[in-house]
């Protein structure tokens, strides 16, 4: 986790950079970017209660599961079912 979420972070910005640069738009609100910045969101969360000592704290795992699914979902539907500028649906 401390690794991957900067690698996350520093993705999700070149990424916008380069939208920039093709696009003129750092942002379209595709689905697939909102995904990816929704499991962001899930992760910096995680992060955030996972040094936590009430009972917060021992919430922070199922985080990790819902980071997972969110992961999932990003790569799975948001690319192959649902249209949108990054998705391969065929729609």
């Amino acid at each position: 986790m401390l690794l991957g979420l900067p690698v996350l972070t520093l993705a999700i910005v070149l990424g916008a950079l380069w939208a920039n640069l093709a696009w003129r738009s750092y942002w379209n609100n595709d689905p697939k970017e909102l995904a990816g910045a929704a499991t962001w969101l899930i992760y910096l969360g995680y992060l955030h209660l996972a040094g936590r000592r009430d009972r917060w704290g021992s919430s922070a795992p199922w985080l990790l599961v819902l980071g997972f699914g969110a992961i999932l979902f990003t790569y799975l539907a948001a690319n192959l079912v649902i249209p949108g500028q990054h998705s391969y649906s065929g729609v």
